[in-house]
C-alpha cells in the first residue's frame, strides 16, 4: 500500500510541477494528499501563493521554522498551563488555541485563504516567546512544557503545509 501512495505522491508532484507550480510549495503540502481529499492540493498552493505575497509571510515563515527547529521529533505529553512561568507561554498558548478555533473551520470548508489567515497572528507571540522565554530550562518538566508547547504551535499551523519545506 505504501508503494502505492508513493506512486500518487510523485505523480502529483510531476503534474503540480508541470502546471507551474513552485517545486517548495508543492513539496510543503503534498503530505497531505495522504489524509486529505486530493482536490484540496491546488487550493492549498493558491492560498500559499498567495499568502507569500502578504508583507507578513516572511516573519511567519521564519517563526514557524524556528519553531520546527526546536521542536523533537519524540513524543511530548499535552502542554500544562500550571507549569507555564512567564506571560510569553500564556500568550502563545493563547495565539495557538486561537488560531486553532478560527484554522478548523476554514479547513473543513476547504478555505486555505482563511486558514492561512488564522495562523498568521502566533508570529508575534512566537517571536515574543523566544526573545524573552529560556526554552531548555534547568527544570525538565518546565523545559518539557515548553517544547509541548513549541509542538502544539508546529502541529497547529501544519495542518495547512509543512512550513519546514516552504521556500520564501
Amino acid at each position: 500500500m505504501e508503494n502505492i501512495m508513493n506512486f500518487m505522491a510523485q505523480r502529483t508532484e510531476f503534474i503540480l510541477s508541470s502546471a507551474g507550480y513552485q517545486q517548495g510549495i508543492i513539496k510543503s503540502v503534498i503530505h497531505l494528499s495522504f489524509s486529505n481529499p486530493l482536490q484540496s492540493i491546488p487550493s492549498r498552493i493558491e492560498a500559499l501563493r498567495a499568502a507569500q505575497k502578504e508583507a507578513a509571510f516572511p516573519d511567519f515563515l521564519l517563526a514557524v521554522k524556528r519553531v520546527n527547529n526546536i521542536v523533537p521529533k519524540t513524543p511530548l505529553p499535552p502542554v500544562e498551563a500550571s507549569l507555564f512561568q512567564q506571560d510569553e507561554e500564556k500568550d502563545l498558548s493563547a495565539a495557538v488555541a486561537a488560531a486553532r478555533n478560527a484554522l478548523m473551520p476554514a479547513i473543513d470548508g476547504s478555505d486555505f485563504s482563511a486558514a492561512l489567515k488564522a495562523v498568521l497572528p502566533v508570529t508575534s507571540p512566537v517571536n515574543s516567546f523566544f526573545d524573552k522565554v529560556l526554552v531548555m530550562d534547568k527544570r525538565e518538566e518546565v523545559k518539557t512544557n515548553r517544547l509541548s508547547l513549541l509542538r502544539d504551535v508546529w502541529e497547529t499551523v501544519a495542518l495547512i503545509a509543512d512550513f519546514s519545506k516552504f521556500q520564501s
